[in-house]
Protein backbone atom coordinates (compact mmCIF):
# COMPACT_ATOMS: atom_id res chain seq x y z
CA UNK A 1 0.00 0.00 0.00
CA UNK A 2 2.38 2.49 0.34
CA UNK A 3 5.85 1.16 -1.43
CA UNK A 4 6.63 -0.33 -5.30
CA UNK A 5 9.13 -2.41 -4.90
CA UNK A 6 11.65 -3.17 -8.28
CA UNK A 7 14.19 -5.33 -9.24
CA UNK A 8 17.56 -5.08 -11.24
CA UNK A 9 19.70 -7.69 -12.13
CA UNK A 10 22.87 -7.24 -14.21
CA UNK A 11 26.18 -8.73 -14.70
CA UNK A 12 28.51 -7.22 -12.69
CA UNK A 13 31.03 -9.11 -12.81
CA UNK A 14 32.03 -11.24 -15.89
CA UNK A 15 31.08 -9.21 -18.60
CA UNK A 16 33.19 -6.33 -18.49
CA UNK A 17 35.29 -4.44 -16.01
CA UNK A 18 32.63 -2.40 -14.64
CA UNK A 19 33.00 -1.28 -10.41
CA UNK A 20 30.14 -2.89 -8.85
CA UNK A 21 29.34 0.53 -7.11
CA UNK A 22 28.67 1.89 -10.31
CA UNK A 23 25.70 -0.26 -10.76
CA UNK A 24 24.81 -0.46 -7.03
CA UNK A 25 25.22 3.78 -6.67
CA UNK A 26 23.38 4.77 -10.14
CA UNK A 27 20.75 2.08 -10.33
CA UNK A 28 18.42 4.26 -7.64
CA UNK A 29 19.20 7.37 -8.70
CA UNK A 30 16.37 8.26 -10.49
CA UNK A 31 13.49 7.04 -8.12
CA UNK A 32 15.30 9.12 -5.48
CA UNK A 33 14.01 11.98 -6.94
CA UNK A 34 10.90 10.34 -7.71
CA UNK A 35 10.60 9.76 -3.89
CA UNK A 36 11.95 12.85 -3.04
CA UNK A 37 8.99 14.60 -5.69
CA UNK A 38 6.61 12.20 -3.94
CA UNK A 39 6.58 9.13 -5.34
CA UNK A 40 3.95 7.11 -7.88
CA UNK A 41 0.40 7.73 -6.77
CA UNK A 42 1.75 8.02 -2.79
CA UNK A 43 4.21 5.25 -3.10
CA UNK A 44 7.61 5.05 -2.83
CA UNK A 45 9.98 2.87 -5.28
CA UNK A 46 12.36 0.93 -3.53
CA UNK A 47 14.59 -0.35 -5.80
CA UNK A 48 16.89 -3.88 -5.27
CA UNK A 49 19.86 -4.75 -7.23
CA UNK A 50 21.58 -8.22 -7.78
CA UNK A 51 24.66 -9.56 -9.71
CA UNK A 52 23.71 -11.96 -12.52
CA UNK A 53 27.38 -12.62 -13.29
CA UNK A 54 26.95 -13.03 -16.61
CA UNK A 55 25.42 -16.19 -15.78
CA UNK A 56 21.81 -17.58 -17.55
CA UNK A 57 21.75 -19.57 -14.15
CA UNK A 58 22.64 -17.72 -11.91
CA UNK A 59 20.37 -14.72 -13.33
CA UNK A 60 17.58 -16.51 -12.84
CA UNK A 61 18.11 -17.47 -9.66
CA UNK A 62 18.22 -14.09 -8.59
CA UNK A 63 15.77 -13.24 -10.06
CA UNK A 64 13.42 -15.78 -8.38
CA UNK A 65 15.30 -13.97 -5.09
CA UNK A 66 13.21 -10.87 -6.16
CA UNK A 67 10.02 -12.30 -6.32
CA UNK A 68 9.50 -14.78 -4.10
CA UNK A 69 11.46 -13.66 -1.27
CA UNK A 70 11.39 -9.70 -1.93
CA UNK A 71 7.96 -9.57 -3.74
CA UNK A 72 9.09 -6.90 -6.33
CA UNK A 73 6.36 -5.75 -8.39
CA UNK A 74 8.45 -5.84 -11.49
CA UNK A 75 12.10 -6.85 -13.04
CA UNK A 76 14.74 -4.89 -14.93
CA UNK A 77 17.41 -6.69 -17.03
CA UNK A 78 20.39 -4.73 -17.35
CA UNK A 79 22.29 -6.41 -19.89
CA UNK A 80 23.43 -9.64 -21.53
CA UNK A 81 21.05 -11.53 -23.96
CA UNK A 82 21.46 -14.80 -22.57
CA UNK A 83 20.35 -13.31 -18.80
CA UNK A 84 17.95 -11.24 -19.47
CA UNK A 85 16.08 -14.40 -21.72
CA UNK A 86 16.91 -16.30 -18.63
CA UNK A 87 14.80 -14.49 -16.37
CA UNK A 88 12.12 -13.30 -18.54
CA UNK A 89 10.78 -16.65 -19.27
CA UNK A 90 10.70 -17.11 -15.31
CA UNK A 91 8.95 -13.80 -14.87
CA UNK A 92 6.29 -14.64 -17.65
CA UNK A 93 6.22 -18.03 -15.62
CA UNK A 94 5.17 -16.13 -12.21
CA UNK A 95 3.01 -13.05 -13.70
CA UNK A 96 5.47 -10.76 -13.16
CA UNK A 97 6.63 -7.64 -15.76
CA UNK A 98 9.75 -7.75 -16.94
CA UNK A 99 11.44 -4.78 -19.06
CA UNK A 100 14.85 -4.74 -20.76
CA UNK A 101 16.17 -3.11 -23.79
CA UNK A 102 15.47 -4.84 -26.82
CA UNK A 103 18.13 -8.33 -27.46
CA UNK A 104 17.29 -11.39 -29.30
CA UNK A 105 13.91 -12.00 -30.66
CA UNK A 106 14.33 -15.81 -30.06
CA UNK A 107 15.97 -18.79 -28.75
CA UNK A 108 16.06 -22.29 -30.48
CA UNK A 109 13.65 -25.04 -28.79
CA UNK A 110 12.06 -22.24 -26.34
CA UNK A 111 9.89 -19.73 -28.97
CA UNK A 112 10.06 -15.84 -29.26
CA UNK A 113 10.21 -13.87 -25.90
CA UNK A 114 7.00 -11.98 -28.18
CA UNK A 115 5.36 -14.61 -27.06
CA UNK A 116 5.95 -13.93 -23.26
CA UNK A 117 2.99 -12.01 -22.18
CA UNK A 118 4.60 -10.20 -19.08
CA UNK A 119 8.03 -9.09 -21.19
CA UNK A 120 8.32 -6.09 -22.71
CA UNK A 121 11.55 -4.84 -24.87
CA UNK A 122 12.18 -0.73 -24.10
CA UNK A 123 14.34 -0.50 -27.48
CA UNK A 124 15.00 -2.69 -30.98
CA UNK A 125 16.12 -6.12 -31.05
CA UNK A 126 18.81 -6.87 -32.73
CA UNK A 127 17.26 -8.60 -35.38
CA UNK A 128 15.30 -4.97 -35.99
CA UNK A 129 18.96 -3.08 -35.94
CA UNK A 130 20.09 -5.34 -38.93
CA UNK A 131 18.60 -3.54 -41.37
CA UNK A 132 20.16 -0.02 -39.96
CA UNK A 133 23.94 -2.22 -39.54
CA UNK A 134 23.85 -3.00 -42.92
CA UNK A 135 22.61 0.46 -44.08
CA UNK A 136 25.67 1.49 -42.39
CA UNK A 137 28.02 -0.84 -43.83
CA UNK A 138 27.15 0.37 -47.25
CA UNK A 139 26.97 3.99 -46.45
CA UNK A 140 30.29 4.40 -44.85
CA UNK A 141 32.19 1.02 -46.02
CA UNK A 142 31.09 0.13 -49.44
CA UNK A 143 33.65 -1.12 -51.28
CA UNK A 144 36.12 -1.87 -48.50
CA UNK A 145 36.17 -5.56 -47.03
CA UNK A 146 34.08 -6.15 -44.11
CA UNK A 147 33.51 -9.09 -41.33
CA UNK A 148 31.14 -9.88 -39.07
CA UNK A 149 31.35 -11.67 -35.92
CA UNK A 150 29.03 -12.93 -33.34
CA UNK A 151 29.23 -14.67 -30.33
CA UNK A 152 28.23 -18.55 -30.11
CA UNK A 153 25.61 -18.43 -27.33
CA UNK A 154 22.56 -19.90 -29.36
CA UNK A 155 20.72 -16.93 -28.20
CA UNK A 156 22.66 -15.02 -31.31
CA UNK A 157 21.86 -17.45 -33.67
CA UNK A 158 19.33 -15.91 -35.26
CA UNK A 159 20.85 -12.86 -35.34
CA UNK A 160 24.19 -13.65 -36.58
CA UNK A 161 22.54 -15.66 -39.61
CA UNK A 162 20.79 -11.70 -40.44
CA UNK A 163 23.55 -10.01 -40.04
CA UNK A 164 25.66 -12.35 -42.15
CA UNK A 165 22.99 -12.31 -45.13
CA UNK A 166 22.13 -8.61 -45.22
CA UNK A 167 26.37 -7.39 -44.67
CA UNK A 168 26.56 -10.28 -47.96
CA UNK A 169 23.76 -8.63 -49.55
CA UNK A 170 25.80 -5.06 -49.50
CA UNK A 171 29.11 -5.96 -49.53
CA UNK A 172 29.54 -9.41 -51.71
CA UNK A 173 32.52 -10.56 -52.02
CA UNK A 174 34.01 -8.02 -49.65
CA UNK A 175 32.79 -9.78 -46.80
CA UNK A 176 35.57 -11.52 -45.80
CA UNK A 177 35.64 -12.71 -42.45
CA UNK A 178 32.22 -14.45 -40.52
CA UNK A 179 32.44 -16.39 -37.79
CA UNK A 180 31.27 -16.95 -34.28
CA UNK A 181 33.53 -16.61 -31.17
CA UNK A 182 33.30 -17.83 -27.40
CA UNK A 183 30.46 -16.34 -25.59
CA UNK A 184 33.35 -15.53 -22.81
CA UNK A 185 36.79 -14.75 -25.18
CA UNK A 186 39.45 -14.97 -22.70
CA UNK A 187 42.64 -17.16 -23.92
CA UNK A 188 41.23 -17.25 -27.17
CA UNK A 189 41.36 -13.29 -27.81
CA UNK A 190 44.50 -12.85 -29.59
CA UNK A 191 43.37 -15.44 -32.34
CA UNK A 192 40.40 -13.25 -32.86
CA UNK A 193 42.20 -10.52 -33.26
CA UNK A 194 44.82 -11.83 -35.55
CA UNK A 195 41.74 -13.59 -37.93
CA UNK A 196 41.10 -9.81 -38.28
CA UNK A 197 44.05 -8.56 -38.85
CA UNK A 198 44.70 -11.03 -41.39
CA UNK A 199 40.80 -10.72 -43.44
CA UNK A 200 42.17 -7.14 -44.52
CA UNK A 201 38.36 -6.37 -42.97
CA UNK A 202 37.80 -2.05 -42.60
CA UNK A 203 35.14 -2.48 -40.28
CA UNK A 204 33.68 -5.57 -38.23
CA UNK A 205 30.11 -6.02 -37.52
CA UNK A 206 30.05 -6.78 -33.95
CA UNK A 207 27.80 -8.83 -31.70
CA UNK A 208 29.76 -10.31 -28.09
CA UNK A 209 30.31 -9.66 -24.53
CA UNK A 210 32.17 -6.11 -23.66
CA UNK A 211 34.85 -7.80 -22.00
CA UNK A 212 35.63 -10.56 -25.23
CA UNK A 213 35.07 -6.70 -27.52
CA UNK A 214 37.92 -5.24 -25.13
CA UNK A 215 40.26 -8.20 -25.04
CA UNK A 216 40.16 -8.61 -28.40
CA UNK A 217 40.65 -5.05 -29.38
CA UNK A 218 44.26 -5.33 -26.86
CA UNK A 219 45.42 -7.92 -28.74
CA UNK A 220 45.26 -6.44 -32.29
CA UNK A 221 47.93 -5.01 -33.93
CA UNK A 222 45.65 -3.27 -36.34
CA UNK A 223 43.25 -0.77 -36.34
CA UNK A 224 39.77 -1.60 -37.32
CA UNK A 225 36.17 0.40 -37.23
CA UNK A 226 33.63 -1.96 -34.86
CA UNK A 227 29.97 -1.45 -35.69
CA UNK A 228 27.01 -3.25 -33.78
CA UNK A 229 23.57 -3.21 -32.85
CA UNK A 230 23.17 -1.34 -29.36
CA UNK A 231 23.12 -1.18 -26.48
CA UNK A 232 25.86 -2.75 -24.34
CA UNK A 233 29.54 -1.71 -25.78
CA UNK A 234 27.99 1.58 -26.58
CA UNK A 235 28.20 2.66 -22.85
CA UNK A 236 30.73 5.18 -21.88
CA UNK A 237 32.08 2.71 -19.19
CA UNK A 238 33.30 -0.09 -22.58
CA UNK A 239 34.91 3.16 -24.35
CA UNK A 240 36.97 4.21 -20.94
CA UNK A 241 38.29 1.18 -20.64
CA UNK A 242 38.65 0.37 -24.18
CA UNK A 243 40.31 3.54 -25.28
CA UNK A 244 42.36 4.46 -27.35
CA UNK A 245 41.67 0.69 -29.64
CA UNK A 246 38.10 1.71 -29.08
CA UNK A 247 38.35 4.93 -30.79
CA UNK A 248 35.71 5.33 -33.93
CA UNK A 249 33.24 1.92 -32.92
CA UNK A 250 30.03 2.77 -33.41
CA UNK A 251 27.20 1.01 -31.49
CA UNK A 252 23.75 1.72 -32.02
CA UNK A 253 21.70 3.43 -29.10
CA UNK A 254 18.69 4.35 -27.94
CA UNK A 255 19.94 7.19 -25.80
CA UNK A 256 22.89 9.65 -26.08
CA UNK A 257 26.04 8.70 -23.93
CA UNK A 258 26.21 11.11 -20.56
CA UNK A 259 29.70 12.39 -21.66
CA UNK A 260 28.10 13.89 -24.91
Amino acid sequence: SSTIKIGVHAPVTGAAAIPQASFENAVGVYFDAVNRAGGINGRKVEVLFEDDGFDPNRARSVCKTMVEQEEVFLLIGGAGADQIDACARYASAVGVPYLSAGVHETRPGLGPLANLSTYFALSLTYEQQVPLLAKLVKTEFGGDKVGVIVADNDSLDNFYARADSAVKSVAGGNLVLSRRIPKNTTSDAPAVGTSICQSGAKAVVWNASPSSFLNVLKSMACNVTFIGPGLTNGLNIVASVGCPNVAGSMFYSPFPGMDV
